[in-house]
């Protein structure tokens, strides 16, 4: 098998999700390796997630991938039940709530509650940290041919999994982009931005890394500390991009499609972001397409459903968003 073009390393998760309309989806096939690499997918063929799961990690999932033509070399599987489970809860404004299975109980409704039961017996009773560090990717997992590709995403991982392709990839002179962890520390910043050269945090990654600031202000402080290209995902205003190499910003709305589910739009974003950045060079060109597969993403539930749209989709897509910017 020849190697992938684009690589995205990250989580696979099972995902419980309850949508601001009530809507109820279980175990679905999530995690931000899946949803970035459904996303590129859009733009090109040769496409491999980076991620762990464990032995029970339904085959349908995997099996998805591979028939739409995925690369799937570089998932290892550990001889024990899979231990990544998250839920989410949203509101109408779109924010999400993260909760555990003792809270599920009381959300979910009485129909439901023997599935419920049945997952607080199975929920992993491990420190969080130490489940992320073991269910993290690893450089070492892939493939030699992997390092021959023309891109990676890094999405959201703990910062002593992310250093190690930071690394690698600065030496090899790769290109790749990253979306910061959650337990990045303003020193991690400052040592990590000096060698990635796209950083794709969300809003909420500012207000961490940085306290209250504008998001203009906030681009230009990441492109101080070394990044290239800075892109900010505003949630449903869209994103804000600055192309340090040319001082400019550019401003980027959300393509309108119809919204049921947002967990991994984010993820997705990067994904597209990051075949337009590879085989453009062009920061605004990166930031439609990274709007045009979240657009596809939001959609329903589970990362498997982009995989039943086109390029040719992807394209039509990008032409209007294109005619909403003009």
């Amino acid at each position: 098998m020849t190697g992938p073009e684009f690589v995205t390393a990250g989580g696979m998760i099972i995902d419980w999700v309850i949508t601001a309309n009530g809507d109820v989806n279980k175990r679905g096939c999530g995690g931000n390796s899946l949803y970035s690499a459904a996303a590129a997918r859009l733009w090109s063929d040769k496409v491999a997630p980076v991620g762990c799961c464990g032995i029970d990690w339904p085959r349908e999932f995997t099996q998805a991938f591979l028939d739409a033509g995925m690369n799937m070399s570089a998932i290892h599987q550990f001889d024990e039940p899979h231990a990544m489970i998250a839920g989410f809860v949203y509101d109408q404004e779109g924010n999400r709530t993260t909760f555990r299975s003792q809270e599920i109980l009381s959300r979910w409704g009485e129909k439901d509650a023997p599935a419920m039961r049945q997952l607080q017996k199975s929920w992993p009773q491990v420190r969080p940290d130490e489940l992320s560090l073991k269910y993290g990717p690893k450089p070492d997992q892939m493939p030699a041919s992997f390092w021959e590709a023309k891109g990676f995403h890094l999405a959201p991982w703990m910062h002593q999994i992310q250093g190690p392709f930071v690394e690698e990839l600065h030496r090899r002179s790769i290109p790749f982009t990253v979306d910061p962890g959650k337990d990045w520390s303003r020193e991690v910043m400052g040592s990590m931005l000096q060698k990635i050269p796209v950083f794709l945090p969300s809003e909420e990654d500012v207000t961490f890394l940085l306290g209250e600031v504008e998001p203009e202000q906030a681009a230009k402080k990441f492109a101080d500390l070394g990044a290239q290209v800075v892109a900010i995902k505003l949630g449903q205003r869209g994103s804000l991009v600055f192309d340090a190499r040319q001082g400019k910003f550019y401003h980027v709305p959300v393509y309108p499609a119809k919204t049921k589910d947002p967990t991994g739009c984010g993820d997705s974003y990067c994904g597209g972001f990051l075949t337009g950045w590879v085989e453009t060079g062009n920061a605004l060109e990166a930031a439609l397409r990274g709007t045009v597969s979240a657009s596809f993403v939001v959609q329903d539930f589970d990362a498997r459903y982009a995989l039943r749209f086109s390029r040719a989709d992807a394209e039509a897509r990008l032409s209007e968003l294109r005619k909403l910017l003009s």
